[in-house]
C-alpha cells in the first residue's frame, strides 16, 4: 500500500533531503514551500510530479539525478529564484509549463534524450539568454519559450518536426536562430 502524506504550504524549511527508496515526488508535494532554497533528490527517483515544487519562490538549487524520466506539468513553475538547471540524460519529456516563470533562470542544459519540450515549458523565463535544443527533440510545444525577453540565440536541430504556435513569441532580443544541417 502506497501512502501519500500531504504537507502544509509555506513551511519554514530551507533544505529538504528526500530519503533513499523514494521513487517519485508526488504531485504538489512541495507546492508553495516559500522558504525552501535547496532540494537533494536521490538516485532512484523516476518522476517529478505535477506542480511538485510549484511556486517555491526561494528555491535556488535543485539537482535532478539520472534516472528521472519525466518532469511533469508545472513541476518547477514559479520558482523565481532558480538560476540554472541541468536536465539529465534519462529525461525524455519536459512537461507543459515545467519551468514557467522561473524568472531568474539563466542557464538550461537539455540532455540528448529529451524528445518533447512541452507547451509553455520555459515560458517567461526572462533571464534565459541562449538555448541549445538537442538532436533528440522532435517537438517544441506551443508557447514553449514565450516571453523569454532576453533570449538572444536558439539552436534548433533538424530533428525538430513540429514547433507549436507562438513558441518564441515575445522573444524580443532573439537575434539568431540556427538550424544546423
Amino acid at each position: 500500500m502506497e501512502m501519500i502524506i500531504v504537507l502544509a504550504t509555506d513551511v519554514s524549511i530551507e533544505e529538504f533531503v528526500l530519503s533513499d527508496g523514494v521513487t517519485m515526488i508526488p504531485d504538489y508535494a512541495f507546492k508553495r514551500w516559500f522558504s525552501l532554497e535547496k532540494v537533494a533528490i536521490p538516485d532512484g527517483i523516476t518522476t517529478i510530479g505535477e506542480a511538485a515544487f510549484f511556486h517555491c519562490i526561494n528555491l535556488k538549487e535543485v539537482a535532478i539525478p539520472d534516472g528521472v524520466t519525466i518532469i511533469e506539468k508545472a513541476a518547477f513553475s514559479g520558482c523565481t529564484s532558480l538560476e540554472k538547471v541541468a536536465i539529465p540524460d534519462s529525461v525524455t519529456t519536459i512537461g507543459d509549463f515545467a519551468f514557467k516563470r522561473c524568472t531568474n533562470l539563466e542557464k538550461v542544459v537539455i540532455a540528448n534524450s529529451v524528445t518533447t519540450i512541452g507547451d509553455g515549458a520555459f515560458c517567461r523565463c526572462t533571464k534565459l539568454k541562449e538555448i541549445v535544443i538537442p538532436n533528440s527533440v522532435t517537438t517544441i510545444g506551443h508557447n514553449a519559450f514565450f516571453g523569454c525577453t532576453n533570449l538572444e540565440k536558439v539552436v534548433i536541430p533538424n530533428s525538430v518536426k513540429k514547433i507549436g504556435q507562438w513558441a518564441f513569441y515575445g522573444c524580443t532580443k532573439l537575434k539568431e536562430k540556427i538550424n544546423p544541417i
